[in-house]
């Protein structure tokens, strides 16, 4: 697909509503497409709005379900550590 292409599919994808089940075989598609595609999905689509769970973001090794998960674990310690520092 010429870049172009890849452009006007995402903007299709971006303006359509998608079922969830749609979403989530387009995040399986998409996770395993060329940088450039991901790239310019990311750009257009809100990755984290809770479709696409499944989808594993340029540059990462783990769905952003699993991202998503983790950020919110390191958040949590975060704020423990600051917490139990101020009780000292």
């Amino acid at each position: 697909m010429t870049d172009e292409q890849i452009e006007n599919l995402i903007e299709t994808i971006a303006e359509t509503e998608l079922s969830d089940e749609q979403a989530e075989e387009l995040s399986r598609l998409l996770s395993s497409a060329p940088d450039e595609v991901k790239s310019e999905f990311e750009e257009q689509i809100d990755i984290f709005s809770g479709q696409f769970d499944v989808y594993v973001p340029l540059g990462s090794t783990v769905d952003v379900e699993a991202r998503r998960s983790l950020l919110a674990i390191a958040a949590s310690t975060s704020i423990g550590s600051l917490s139990s520092r101020r009780r000292n």
